[in-house]
């Protein structure tokens, strides 16, 4: 009896605790689903990015420049997205923007200050409670998401040849009131207006249309300026190509080894030579270095289905290629197109270390904070070294950061202050009266400069041709 009625004392506080164990898991998870409910929130319907250091975003309908958030200026948010999620960080500042502000120690409630800018009248609109909802926050991601894996800008209707016309108008404004390399493409304004005989000719989609206006943005040589919004015909190269010395070589994205190890270089695809690919690439690349023009030639490449049709070539699943070894011996080698795009990724892969006679060696993969951290913990290693070689091929470049950092240790604190950068600045009304101080760039009547750099500036500015 005794024994029975210690199995029943058991079994109720067994199911004691699996009922309180069920409820505190019910109550857990109703707790995860709001918890990720209030971070499913955003005040926008659609955030774009026309360059890494700014974001457009449609409140209410309407498509503005965000200049803060919060009390937070965008730039801020975004350098700490890219430091915290590297090639993420658009999508993360697009889709969870309550966590990006409260890992920045900004608690969100159901509302957010905003300030924005109108991209038409350049008058400066403040939202006090803008409201946050998950509504919002969806249409921002099917904005980003629709249709694609690589998430493009798309405007929500066609445009007819008067929108384009306009739109061209604004474009060729926007160049002249706000590029600061506007000048360097001497041809833009022939080709706007070329552009702009075509419309009135001829209809164009908005896809062939966002290519033409690339395509004039990439006269000049700034290699941070593009269109958005286009896409290119599916069907991706299964390789990748790069240049060494006067040939091509085509390897395996993952960079494992070449397509064929015997026979490393490439000379056509489906009959044509590389060269001639590339001629009809260069339409969309910046015209900067030929060294940089042949590099993103070979990239843009990748798209063959799309330059196959601008050649007049037949859309297949099979690629043709001719392949040699070091001694010009020709193989015929076939591959399948693929769906996906194959990505270079940073290359080299190799990390900061001492060589061989006592030499150091710095890897400078990205310029942001962690890479300045990491030249200030080699750079104390190497006080007694030979000499050291910087490598920063592949950089994409970011903050000043890593390059003052370096500067630091190469400059005596009694040597005289040297001019490095200098720029004209740009008095649109939209910029901030010295919106190239977050590049370390000062007015040059800035309170920012000593007596002994202001002295140094002067001299400079004597022989300076902008």
């Amino acid at each position: 009896m005794s024994h029975q009625r210690s199995v029943r004392s058991l079994l109720w506080i067994f199911t004691c605790v699996f009922f309180v164990a069920i409820l505190l898991f019910v109550k857990s998870s109703k707790h995860a689903s709001a918890s990720r409910a209030v971070l499913d929130l955003s005040p926008f319907t659609e955030v774009v990015h026309p360059s890494p250091d700014t974001a457009h975003v449609r409140y209410n309908g309407e498509l503005y420049e965000l200049r803060s958030l919060e009390g937070i200026e965008t730039k801020e948010i975004l350098d700490y997205c890219k430091s915290k999620y590297r090639n993420r960080w658009d999508k993360r500042f697009a889709e969870d923007l309550v966590v990006v502000l409260e890992g920045m120690g900004k608690k969100v409630g159901d509302s957010v200050s905003l300030e924005l800018r109108s991209l038409d009248s350049n008058e400066i609109v403040r939202i006090e409670k803008a409201p946050m909802t998950k509504g919002n926050r969806q249409a921002v991601w099917k904005a980003r998401n629709a249709g694609t894996s690589n998430p493009v800008v798309r405007n929500p209707g066609l445009l007819d040849a008067q929108m384009q016309k306009q739109a061209l108008v604004q474009f060729e404004s926007a160049l002249r009131e706000r590029w600061s390399y506007f000048r360097t493409g001497i041809e833009i304004p022939g080709q706007i207006k070329d552009l702009s005989d075509v419309i009135g000719k001829q209809e164009l989609s908005n896809n062939d249309f966002a290519l033409r206006l690339n395509a004039i943005v990439a006269t000049a040589c700034d290699g941070h300026a593009g269109v958005t919004g286009y896409r290119l015909l599916p069907g991706k190269m299964p390789f990748l190509i790069e240049p060494v010395g006067e040939r091509f070589v085509a390897f395996l994205p993952d960079r494992s080894q070449f397509i064929d190890p015997d026979y490393p270089f490439i000379e056509k695809i489906d009959g044509i030579e590389i060269e001639t690919w590339c001629d009809k690439t260069l339409s969309q690349v910046v015209k900067g270095s030929q060294q940089y023009q042949k590099r993103h030639a070979l990239r843009s490449l990748r798209s063959l289905n799309h330059w196959r049709a601008e050649l007049g070539i037949k859309q297949s699943e099979e690629i043709l290629l001719e392949l040699s070894d070091a001694h010009g011996n020709l193989k015929a080698v076939k591959q399948i197109i693929d769906a996906r795009n194959p990505i270079y990724g940073i290359w080299p892969r190799s990390e900061s270390a001492t060589l061989k006679n006592n030499i150091g060696y710095l890897r400078i993969k990205n310029m942001d904070d962690e890479a300045a951290e990491e030249l200030i913990t080699w750079m104390s290693r190497w006080k007694d070294t030979e000499g050291i070689i910087v490598d920063v091929r592949d950089n994409g470049g970011g903050s000043r950061e890593a390059l003052l950092t370096l500067a630091s240790y190469l400059i005596a604190d009694d040597e005289k202050p040297l001019v490095v950068n200098a720029a004209k600045y740009r008095l649109y009304p939209g910029f901030e009266k010295d919106h190239l101080a977050a590049r370390n760039m000062y007015r040059i009547d800035s309170s920012q400069w000593n007596p002994r750099e202001r002295q140094a500036i002067l001299a400079f500015a004597k022989q300076f041709q902008p």
